[in-house]
C-alpha cells in the first residue's frame, strides 16, 4: 500500500471570482467530483478556485475536461457575480483519449492581478491542445507560482529527448513562452522547461 504522505496533491485554476460562495455552496458541490479549494488574494476582492488533485502522473486530457463540464454546471447556477471561468470554452476539442498528458511548458513567479490576462492569453492563441495552469502561493505570500501545462505532441517528444524544430506546434508554444514571459505578465520565469 502507498503511504498517503507520498501522495502530493496539485491544484489548478479553474476559476477568478468576486463570489467564491456561490461556486462552494451545496447546490454546487453536487455538481461534480471535483474537490475545490479556495486561495485568497491579499488586498483583492477577487479570490482563485482550483481543483486540487492527488494524481502522482499530473494533469491529463480527462481532468480538463472533468474542468469543462464543472464550468457548464457552474455558469447554469445564479449569482455568480463577477467570475472568470478558465474552462469556459465554447467549442472544445473532443477528447479522444483522457490519459493524454498536459507537459509543464513554464513555471512564471506572477502576481494575482495578472492571472487572469495570462490565463485569456493562452485562449486566445487557437489551438487544438489541452491545457491547464498549477497555482501554488510563493513564499512571501503576495505572488503565485503559475505553471502552464499544454498537450503538445511536441513536449511529448521534447520530454523523451527528441528535438524536432520543424513540429507545427513550435512556433504556437514559442509564442505562448514569449507572451506569458514578457515582464508585463510576470515578475520573472521560474523554470523553463524545455528549451526551444
Amino acid at each position: 500500500m502507498a503511504d498517503d504522505a507520498c501522495l502530493k496533491t496539485r491544484d489548478y485554476l479553474v476559476a477568478i471570482s468576486r463570489s467564491p460562495e456561490a461556486l462552494l455552496s451545496d447546490e454546487a458541490a453536487s455538481l461534480s467530483d471535483v474537490t475545490l479549494v479556495t486561495i485568497n488574494i491579499k488586498e483583492s476582492p477577487m479570490t482563485l478556485i482550483a481543483a486540487r488533485e492527488s494524481a502522482t502522473n499530473g494533469l491529463r486530457a480527462g481532468d480538463t475536461d472533468r474542468y469543462h463540464l464543472l464550468t457548464r454546471e457552474w455558469q447554469g447556477l445564479t449569482d455568480l457575480g463577477e467570475t472568470y471561468f478558465v474552462y469556459d470554452y465554447r467549442v472544445r476539442k473532443p477528447v479522444n483519449d483522457p490519459n493524454e498528458l498536459c507537459y509543464p511548458l513554464v513555471t512564471l513567479e506572477m502576481q494575482p492581478q495578472n492571472i487572469q490576462q495570462a490565463v485569456q492569453h493562452m485562449k486566445d492563441i487557437k489551438q487544438e491542445v489541452f491545457a491547464g495552469f498549477r497555482i501554488k502561493p510563493m513564499e512571501d505570500g503576495e505572488s503565485i507560482s503559475f505553471e502552464v501545462l499544454v498537450s503538445s505532441p511536441l513536449l511529448n517528444r521534447l520530454s523523451d529527448g527528441g528535438a524536432e524544430p520543424g513540429h507545427i506546434h513550435h512556433h504556437y508554444l514559442q509564442t505562448v513562452y514569449d507572451t506569458l514571459s514578457s515582464p508585463a505578465i510576470c515578475e520573472r520565469v521560474l523554470v523553463k522547461h524545455f528549451l526551444f
